[in-house]
């Protein structure tokens, strides 16, 4: 009986961990992103916010995105997302994305 009320209790806490909300941010690979919409019947929706740490050379803003055991639809890059990067050496960009901003790399 211990090792299921244990084995509930860790999976209520993991639950919570990974429960997203509208406006949250995340973190994934070397981008932040927030929540815009979330879904319980398809995939939640996230856009673009910037860079989660050091400069890096080439920009990949994928389709989708992993984040806990959720698959996260990434369908914008929010204005000034890359403000101060002059230079990619190359930029990828998913084919779900809806909408960049017309300045993403505004300085």
């Amino acid at each position: 009986m211990r090792k299921l009320f244990t084995f509930l209790l860790i999976s209520l806490i993991a639950i919570q961990v990974f429960a997203l909300n509208k406006g949250d941010e995340i973190t994934v690979g070397k981008l932040r992103y927030r929540v815009s919409f979330v879904y319980t019947d398809k995939p939640s929706e996230v856009y673009c916010i910037g860079k989660s740490s050091a400069s890096f050379d080439n920009l990949e803003i994928p389709s989708y995105i992993t984040y806990g055991n959720e698959k996260l639809l990434v369908t914008s890059v929010e204005n000034s997302a890359f403000k101060g990067e002059t230079c990619f050496k190359s930029i990828k960009i998913g084919v779900v994305l809806d909408y960049i901003s017309f300045h993403p790399t505004y300085s």
